[in-house]
């Protein structure tokens, strides 16, 4: 296959106070594996500005996340930074601005890549499977609810009293005075709650000759508009569902500091990779299936299944709750249609299940499937069952595969 050579584009002129800023691009020699699914690129800048540079961003022009580093350029000085940057495209262009201490703007340019198709990381940031979160909802807390109906209430019997007020500005005055206050208390009841409800999903897969594969992510959905700033354990990056959802994005990550910002408009839902939460995944577990006729599989595994379903093709068998061993015969006439089930599934396991289907189901395997839910947490575990008599899926081990955790540090409201 042909290699693509990197590409420095023509730059445009600096659009600030009429300063000049010049700049070009380049794919790194040595690739940061710390910085994956980012590309590592080389920028060189030319500060022909009468004014210090501290930092620079660059935002992808056809969507995904603006990147940010800090950069001492002096006047009319030249430098290079390497840095990460979301390779989505195979020829992409970048919005370069450069700025001071204080954050003003000095100077802007456009800068182009060829990345090399063994750099692209498109699937990585933009996956339909992600399509099931697209639908959640930041709903309100029983508790806000419960105050909004209670006032309601009281609203309407001091109403009705207020016609019994004397003079027609009066109660006028009257309704308006008890309007103003129930607002006052239904705002202050909604202020106790978070203005972004945030969720966290995992999914663990036990692969035969491989170690404990782990992947989580944080589902972000908005009350009201609101300015997230996470950190985590390595340089996080948001995923999109599709190229518009991309095309929209607004989010700065700082490598540096390993931080991710993002504005939340309300009803907004964002996604961010990996998850606040690392897990250790758990030690031992292995397991095989036996085909003894179409539709009838013999299972013995040594996982957790206390809510767990065997699968095999669009098929599913429930599975006896426990925690040891399990040995079960799947007959074929108990089968059931893999479908979203209330009796079974709640919204957040059915999503994962349809998350991992949509990338990880291969025909003519079985699995044994496992969901676990906390405060805030939800987690699936999938052991591919090997065939009898080949190598058993690999046992867990005690390293955490995950990318590292993600905890949260308010950043006020946008405005």
């Amino acid at each position: 296959m042909l290699r693509l050579l990197p590409i420095a584009l023509v730059l445009l002129p600096a659009l600030s106070r009429g300063a000049g800023l010049t700049a070009s691009l380049e794919v790194a020699e040595r690739q940061k594996a710390a910085w994956r699914p980012y590309a590592t690129a080389r920028l060189s800048v030319v500060n022909a500005t009468a004014r210090p540079v501290e930092t620079v961003v660059l935002r992808p022009a056809g969507g995904g996340p603006a990147v940010r580093m800090a950069l001492s350029l002096p006047p009319r000085q030249a430098g290079r930074l390497e840095l990460p940057l979301p390779a989505i495209w195979p020829v992409q262009s970048y919005e370069l601005t450069a700025e001071d201490a204080a954050g003003e703007v000095l100077g802007a340019a456009v800068v182009g890549i060829t990345w090399p198709e063994e750099h692209l990381a498109t699937t990585e940031f933009i996956d339909d499977a992600y399509l099931p979160w697209r639908d959640v909802r930041a709903a309100w807390p029983g508790r806000v609810r419960w105050n909004a109906a209670v006032l309601l209430g009281l609203f309407v019997v001091a109403a009705a009293a207020a016609l019994f007020v004397p003079g027609r500005w009066a109660r006028a005055g009257t309704v308006l005075v008890l309007a103003a206050g129930a607002a006052a208390l239904m705002a202050a009841s909604a202020g106790w709650s978070d203005d972004v409800l945030r969720t966290q999903y995992t999914l663990v897969r036990y692969v035969a000759g491989a170690p404990p594969r782990v992947e989580s992510f944080l589902v972000l959905a908005a009350r009201r508009s609101s300015r997230v700033s996470l950190l985590a354990g390595r340089v996080p990056y948001p995923v999109y569902p599709d190229r518009a959802s991309a095309g929209r994005d607004d989010s700065v990550v700082e490598p540096t500091d390993r931080r991710i910002t993002l504005a939340l408009r309300p009803g907004e839902v964002r996604i961010v990779r990996p998850g606040r939460r690392p897990y250790r995944p758990a030690p031992g577990v292995a397991g095989h299936v036996r085909h003894h006729s179409p539709g009838r599989l013999g299972i013995v595994a040594d996982m957790d299944h206390r809510r767990a379903l065997v699968i095999f093709e669009d098929r599913c068998w429930p599975v006896p709750a426990g925690t040891g061993r399990l040995e079960m015969l799947a007959e074929a006439d108990q089968a059931r249609p893999v479908a979203f089930n209330p009796a079974f599934f709640d919204r957040h396991a059915w999503r994962l299940l349809e998350y991992w289907r949509a990338r990880y189901l291969r025909p003519g395997r079985a699995y044994l499937v496992n969901f676990t839910a906390a405060a805030g947490s939800h987690r699936m575990e999938v052991l591919e069952l090997a065939e009898a008599g080949g190598p058993e899926s690999a046992p867990g081990t005690r390293r955490a595969h995950s990318a590292g955790g993600i905890s949260h540090r308010p950043a006020g409201r946008a405005p």
